[in-house]
């Protein structure tokens, strides 16, 4: 009895030592596969062009292809990417000049949001294929110069617009093998027409947080202060913070206290939307309707009302939010 209690551990020992050898030689054989199955061969080429033409829903080619690889990088370059009209009409509907990504194997399969490079040159929309004017992507690129902090930065048109927007990053470790990704804090500006918005974006649990935000007009504020974003329990989300909005030659402090929550197609606005001021509540809405149609102006969707609905980035609203003056104790 006592000899077969001490056999009973050396053989799970040597079950579980067999077990670990077999993955090891698995994943080895997985490892060296993909190390070798890279390149620029024509069976690769056509599988990057079914992918966008599944993607697209648009029958895709690559003029040039300079390479797929999977291990220990993921990585694609290419040029000449062309989405067609349909397969019995070959008129572009959009299209990108040169593209290239990289980042780590493991990144791509967990989805960590780490990259290596990216840098997109190019990229053109027909109006009508995503957006309802024209949109042009000139560069979109990680950059990290010597000596400063990496960013990733673009610029183009939209509608004929100039359009473009910067984001900070946080790097890890060295170059050559570095990786980049969107840190906890990192400092953004967009700017589309006359628009200009900028500030500091901070990541908190289940909050978007934005310090110093700051919205300009034809170089005049129009919005500013401490916005938060927030998950609620439910499926709608929460925006809450300090807003100071430009009114005529009034300041205005707002104190939303909002709920979000994009339905069928519509997005709900509800609960109150508080503010400090002599402003009356018509005078706020009046200044809110005004900012709204410059936006939905800018980022050229038109009309300004669809359905009796009113549009925001053309998503029809529907804000049933109370407004009403909030008083300040002295």
């Amino acid at each position: 009895m006592a000899e077969d209690e001490i056999q009973k551990p050396r053989s799970w020992l040597r079950f579980w030592f067999k077990v670990a050898i077999y993955v090891a030689v698995f994943f080895a054989v997985i490892i060296t596969t993909l190390s070798v199955i890279g390149g620029k061969s024509e069976m690769l080429k056509t599988g990057v062009e079914q992918f966008f033409t599944q993607a697209s829903g648009h029958p895709a080619q690559i003029e040039t292809f300079n390479g797929l690889h999977f291990f220990p990088d993921f990585r694609l370059d290419m040029e000449g990417l062309r989405i067609m009209e349909s397969d019995a009409v070959s008129l572009p509907v959009a299209g990108v000049m040169r593209v290239k990504v990289a980042m780590g194997f493991w990144d791509m399969i967990l989805r960590t949001g780490k990259l290596k490079a990216f840098d997109l040159e190019g990229l053109w929309m027909k109006e009508g294929f995503l957006h309802p004017r024209e949109i042009v992507v000139e560069r979109l690129a990680l950059m990290h110069p010597e000596g400063s902090d990496p960013y990733l930065e673009g610029r183009g048109l939209l509608g004929g617009q100039a359009w473009s927007v910067h984001m900070g990053l946080e790097s890890l470790g060295r170059a050559p093998y570095a990786q980049y990704r969107f840190g906890p804090q990192r400092d953004f500006s967009v700017a589309l027409g006359g628009f200009e918005v900028s500030g500091l974006l901070v990541n908190e649990e289940r909050r978007l947080r934005a310090e110093d935000f700051l919205v300009k007009k034809d170089g005049e504020a129009v919005l500013s202060g401490r916005p938060v974003l927030g998950a609620s329990d439910g499926k709608d989300m929460r925006l809450e913070g300090d807003i100071s909005l430009a009114a005529g030659e009034q300041n205005i402090t707002l104190h939303p206290h909002l709920g979000l929550l994009y339905q069928d197609g519509i997005l709900h606005i509800t609960d109150i939307l508080s503010y400090e001021g002599n402003a009356k509540p018509d005078e706020i809405s009046a200044a809110l309707e005004a900012l709204r149609l410059d936006i939905q102006k800018a980022s050229g969707y038109l009309p300004a009302r669809e359905d009796g609905y009113r549009l925001l980035f053309g998503i029809p609203l529907d804000p049933s939010a109370i407004i009403e003056r909030q008083e300040v104790s002295p």
